[in-house]
């Protein structure tokens, strides 16, 4: 696999970036909390075939997209930066970037076995991170060890996000599930279980489970 620094990069011909005002209002409605945030530009739609869902576009990552209409090679002083690297990353998991490999070009899932071993979220760093993390806190206390896995990688909770999130009508417009085809599911098949310790949590109306069977739990760690 090659570094980052190594290979080309392309905006993705399939996704097309668009401003608010272009969208239909079932379009709009999930993202007009980021009308009036500055660092908003618009909006990452993708082209049929695709069907991911709509993306929103800070303009620091608008411009690195429409620089990359042509394949190129990222700027190493860009790449050197962990931060920046993870969201390059991402936005090649997304979809939203794509690289060459083969004579062509991948993203998403395709891209993931030639994303280098070392860069973020290609190989379990984040969840290594965590381990050193609780290893190195000076307590054998189960529950607190437990704690500091859970919370690992959490980001503060400044007024500034309470003021953005005051509740859980807020949460969902921000991910999509306010009105519209996801909240309509979550009506139909879920019960809403409240909101605890800043999670909210739903339990569906239809559960069956064998006793004797195990159960699994799969945590996503969206950035905000």
């Amino acid at each position: 696999m090659l570094p980052l620094h190594d290979l080309r990069f392309r905006a993705n011909p399939l996704m097309e970036l668009t401003q608010l005002a272009a969208l239909t209002d079932a379009q709009r409605e999930p993202f007009r909390d980021l009308e009036s945030d500055p660092d908003f530009y618009g909006l990452f739609v993708p082209k049929p075939p695709l069907t991911m869902t709509i993306k929103s576009a800070p303009r620091q990552t608008a411009e690195l997209f429409r620089s990359l209409a042509a394949p190129a090679h990222l700027d190493r002083a860009l790449l050197a930066d962990g931060d920046a690297a993870a969201n390059i990353v991402d936005l090649v998991l997304d979809g939203i970037l794509e690289i060459e490999r083969g004579g062509g070009f991948v993203s998403a899932a395709d891209a993931l076995p030639f994303l280098p071993a070392g860069t973020p979220d290609a190989g379990g760093v984040l969840s290594r991170r965590a381990l050193l993390h609780a290893q190195e806190l000076e307590t054998a206390d189960p529950r607190m060890l437990a704690s500091a896995l859970y919370r690992y990688n959490c980001i503060p909770l400044t007024p500034s996000w309470r003021s953005r999130f005051a509740g859980p009508e807020a949460i969902l417009a921000h991910v999509g599930a306010g009105s519209g085809v996801a909240r309509k599911i979550l009506d139909r098949d879920w019960t809403f279980s409240g909101e605890t310790r800043g999670r909210l949590a739903w339990t569906p109306l239809l559960e069956s489970r064998d006793g004797s069977a195990s159960t699994y739990k799969l945590y996503v760690s969206p950035r905000p």
